[in-house]
């Protein structure tokens, strides 16, 4: 709560919490997708908002408005203002190990951010379809000496995370298996792909790629350019 009595999600959230801050450009439009926040308490933390239902009628929201996005017969998000529409949304974390206590399953992102001048974003369910149809990547590590290293490698999307088989003979285990950090880019139906995560090795030929940012780009100007932090 701040000092002004209104409800803002600034402050660094409880592991347990996961925090997606969504931007509307001044007189742009967001289609409404129910799973987007599912599950979600939203906070308008700048700008003004209008929520369009199914039947042409509109809702206007201000800052400091909190308000249920899930499950609504809404048809889109638009924002009226002359400034960018700031919105919230915080949801629980959905986290599943395995006996070693690693992540696995499906995450969804913390944070989307629109890289583009309109504010659009890419739905990360489209996003990761092109992941899964994608197969062949481009893996960027660095070298022993710090240098960088970019070779192809056959990847599979797999919950949550790239399953990777990097060859060993471009030493690309051993450069994984000492850093972690690492990168991995593709293209889809012209959708350009770049992914940058940690590596763990599943066994002695597979290795694991969980993300930690990705970004979505396209050749057409309109594309809505994406990232996504987890």
């Amino acid at each position: 709560m701040s000092d002004d009595g209104e409800l803002r999600f600034a402050a660094p959230l409880p592991a347990a919490f996961v925090r997606r801050v969504v931007t509307v450009a001044p007189g742009a439009s967001r289609r409404y997708l129910p799973a987007e926040w599912a599950d979600a308490l939203v906070v308008v933390e700048q700008g003004e908002l209008e929520l369009e239902g199914w039947d042409g009628r509109r809702q206007r929201l201000r800052r400091g408005d909190v308000l249920w996005l899930a499950r609504l017969p809404l048809r889109a998000l638009h924002n009226p203002g002359g400034d960018d529409a700031v919105l919230v949304a915080v949801a629980r974390a959905v986290v599943v190990r395995d006996r070693r206590g690693d992540e696995v399953g499906e995450r969804q992102p913390a944070v989307v951010e629109a890289l583009g001048p309109g504010g659009a974003v890419l739905p990360w369910d489209e996003a990761r379809t092109h992941l899964r149809r994608a197969g062949r990547f481009w893996l960027g590590t660095t070298g022993p000496g710090g240098g960088p290293h970019l070779a192809p490698v056959l990847a599979v999307w797999h919950a949550g995370a790239l399953q990777v088989r990097p060859d060993p003979a471009f030493r690309r285990a051993g450069q994984l298996d000492a850093r972690g950090r690492c990168a991995l880019a593709a293209e889809d139906a012209g959708v350009r792909l770049v992914v940058d995560g940690r590596g763990r090795r599943l066994r002695h030929d597979v290795w694991s790629v969980r993300p930690c940012v990705v970004s979505a780009f396209g050749a057409d100007p309109d594309f809505p350019a994406t990232r996504w932090r987890f």
